[in-house]
């Protein structure tokens, strides 16, 4: 039996990323109903407990962190459900079907421009044809405000809060039955499925649980940084402004400095390497970004992109920083982007950038640690198995199976030398 569930919760917060919840609806394709908090728990424990119920939510991910925090006791059902995948998430489901179009990042028929998106009324809109973006507007919308509804009876609720969240389990119901339509799971043809679907939904809901749990600061680092980088500033406005880079005007009585991007682009012809190709712009302008600055060699030009980079930690990084002296910080994740990868943002902890000091300011907490772990050339390691599988042979894999290093062996061969 397929049951359809979707979670009203408090808003999220900073620090805060697994609110309240306030209410649950359910949908098994004729009936729905619409249960309380503490009227919902004994009914999803039966759920988890029932082998041949199979929940399915839009970013249920979201929906299940959240039960899991109002009751803990939920959560070894839920990754029992989830491995046998008795929970499934229509939001990945789109994402993989997009994937396998090579359509999961732009939309290549409008010139790469249209970014696809995944929410419940953008995919209720590209399978189903309804526009439910409506319901979420204007003053009778309840999208933001069911934190108003905790604890009072559903029969009190107006009828627009009743059905905002009804809704949301009968459309993300439509939309599995659409999904579905045409795809067979290989490894279990018996059952309609999505190759891939369930490694991915499980594995969203534990990055999901990583950023609920979130990361925290050292406050003695985090101000040391801060300093160091507005010491940074002061010296390298100091050699833009010698230079005329950065040029000044006053604005409601004050003066303000930015760029003179003629001077940049000027600074960049004129002491530009010989041996070195200017880069320029897809508009054919000469570029000015970082990277081009930096490889000029020219101390001007190198201070103007590392205040570049100096600017952002002030505006983006350190405001991020600080919060974690405080909190928790609960960065986004994304199960899965066109490469295969995942993604984070808000901010991207994948990708901290190694200079200038961020990473040391994570910590541990309490009676915790961090933990380093690496495998050597795992991807070439998957690729090899993959050859095998399909092809019965892999050279890289025989090379990686006599303890060759594949990086070096691919070097001896490009220059033509024994690995030895």
């Amino acid at each position: 039996m397929l049951v359809a569930m979707d979670c009203e919760t408090y808003l999220i917060a900073p620090g805060l990323a697994a609110p309240p919840v306030v209410c649950v609806s359910f949908f098994s394709g004729g009936d729905s109903d619409l249960l309380l908090r503490e009227d919902a728990l004994p009914f999803l424990h039966a759920l988890l407990d029932d082998s041949d119920v199979v929940v399915v939510g839009h970013n249920t991910r979201y929906d299940w962190v959240c039960l899991c925090n109002a009751d803990p006791t939920l959560l070894p059902k839920v990754f029992r459900a989830y491995d046998e995948g008795r929970i499934r998430c229509t939001m990945v489901r789109e994402k993989l079907i997009q994937l396998a179009f090579g359509r999961l990042a732009d939309d290549h028929e409008h010139g790469g421009k249209l970014r696809l998106r995944y929410s419940l009324d953008a995919v209720a809109k590209e399978r189903l044809g309804i526009d439910i973006r409506a319901a979420k507007k204007g003053s009778d919308s309840w999208r933001l405000r069911y934190r108003e509804l905790d604890g009072v009876p559903v029969a009190s609720w107006p009828r627009a809060a009743r059905e905002y969240a009804l809704d949301d389990a009968r459309i993300t119901y439509a939309i599995y039955a659409e999904q579905t339509k045409g795809c067979i799971d290989p490894d279990a043809p018996e059952t309609p499925g999505i190759p891939d679907e369930i490694p991915q939904t499980r594995s969203a809901f534990w990055l999901q649980l990583m950023g609920a749990w979130g990361i925290r600061t050292d406050i003695v680092r985090v101000n040391a940084l801060a300093e160091q980088v507005q010491a940074d500033m002061v010296r390298m406005d100091q050699i833009l402004r010698e230079a005329g880079i950065l040029k000044s005007r006053i604005t409601k009585g004050r003066e303000v400095w930015s760029k003179n991007m003629l001077a940049l682009r000027d600074r960049v012809k004129r002491v530009y390497p010989d041996n070195l190709v200017i880069p320029l712009t897809a508009q054919g302008q000469v570029a000015t970004d970082r990277e081009t600055l930096i490889a000029s060699g020219d101390p001007v030009l190198v201070a103007a992109g590392e205040r570049s980079a100096a600017e952002k930690l002030l505006s983006t990084f350190i405001p991020t920083l600080l919060q974690g002296t405080q909190g928790p910080i609960c960065p986004n994740w994304s199960e899965l982007k066109a490469s295969g990868r995942t993604s984070c943002w808000g901010p991207n902890l994948q990708q901290p950038p190694r200079k200038g000091g961020i990473r040391e300011c994570f910590v541990p907490r309490p009676r915790y640690l961090f933990a380093v772990c690496d495998y050597s050339y795992i991807e070439l390691c998957t690729l090899a198995q993959v050859c095998i599988d399909i092809f019965g042979y892999s050279v890289l894999g025989q090379a990686i199976t006599l303890g060759l290093d594949p990086h070096l062996d691919m070097a001896a061969l490009l220059l033509g030398l024994s690995y030895e």
